[in-house]
């Protein structure tokens, strides 16, 4: 259930809310980014000037989900952020623009 922050007010006990709908209420959500062939996490992060470990701890559920899709399974969770399949769609933080820094 996505909702506004707004709406969150009135939610009602037994609600259920994903991470992804809290953060997009949040405003901390900016755009999203698709996984092309040869992409990594540091070079995903580095493009759009944002930590490699802030956009890897955004999106690990969408990171573990693709690579146990494509077969990979790991007791680490670490170690899926050295696996990135082309299509997968990435969340990217909002740049707080009075810094350099990320606001998540």
């Amino acid at each position: 259930m996505n909702l506004s922050l707004d709406e969150l007010d009135s939610v009602s006990g037994g609600t259920e809310l994903s991470l992804d709908g809290l953060k997009e209420a949040a405003g901390l959500v900016k755009d999203t980014y698709t996984v092309k062939a040869g992409d990594s996490l540091h070079s995903i992060a580095e493009k759009f000037g944002i930590s490699t470990e802030i956009l890897f701890v955004m999106n690990m559920p969408v990171i573990i989900k693709a690579a146990n899709e494509h077969g990979q399974t790991f007791l680490n969770p670490v170690k899926y952020a050295d696996t990135l399949f082309p299509g997968t769609v990435l969340q990217l933080p909002v740049k707080d623009s009075r810094s350099n820094s990320s606001l998540c």
